[in-house]
């Protein structure tokens, strides 16, 4: 079901335009971008890249991306947000997807491990400022939130739904954001796909949607 989920709110990001290749915004912008390549026995690697697909390196980390993860630049461009890693204990059992921060050469690596929040975690979006990050959260009361991205505590629920939401970006000024909700059901026009979607705008601090 998870991955289901967060692999049509990858799709339909997509799809929707609210994702592109290269996720650095200016003023920060470094001439690069970064993306995501799935390895054969499931995560992802971290990459970046000049636009023309020249200069490829690998962003070392001591755990992979999740299939369906992403890496996004800081609005200073300066670090990647790692939207939800992918870890394992020492039985094999598959732990808390998680986010992480880290700098473009693998250093000051920092796994937000978030105790309080559920076990699906999919963190995708930077404030303006560079001090929050957006995630969407899965469990009982699924929904949007707010957290703080130098430790990943003081979490801030922008949605409540039984539905499932996914942040895409804040407005330039920071004072709106963008989020896709799934509906699960039949599907309006293709009957292979069981989610509905749709964009919903809202101010930053939840209202207004």
């Amino acid at each position: 079901m998870r991955r289901a989920i967060i692999g049509a709110a990858v799709a339909a990001l997509t799809t929707m335009c609210l994702a592109s290749a290269g996720e650095a915004k200016a003023p920060g912008s470094n001439g690069r971008i970064s993306y995501s390549q799935a390895l054969p026995d499931g995560g992802t690697l971290v990459l970046t890249a000049r636009p023309d697909g020249t200069d490829v390196h690998q962003v070392p980390m001591p755990y992979l991306n999740e299939d369906a993860g992403r890496a996004v630049w800081s609005p200073d461009s300066s670090k990647l947000l790692i939207s939800n890693v992918l870890r394992f204990d020492g039985n094999g059992d598959l732990l808390p997807f998680r986010p992480a921060t880290v700098d473009p050469d693998g250093s000051d690596y920092h796994l937000l491990t978030m105790p309080w929040a559920p076990f699906d975690s999919y963190c995708t979006t930077w404030s303006p400022d560079g001090t929050r990050i957006l995630c969407g959260l899965g469990g009982d009361q699924p929904g949007i939130f707010s957290i703080r991205v130098s430790d990943g505590a003081d979490p801030i629920r922008l949605t409540s739904t039984w539905f499932q939401d996914q942040p895409g970006d804040y407005s330039p000024d920071g004072r709106r954001i963008v989020f896709v909700r799934f509906d699960d059901g039949v599907a309006p026009v293709r009957e292979d796909v069981d989610n509905r979607t749709a964009l919903f705008v809202m101010n930053a601090d939840g209202t207004g949607q």
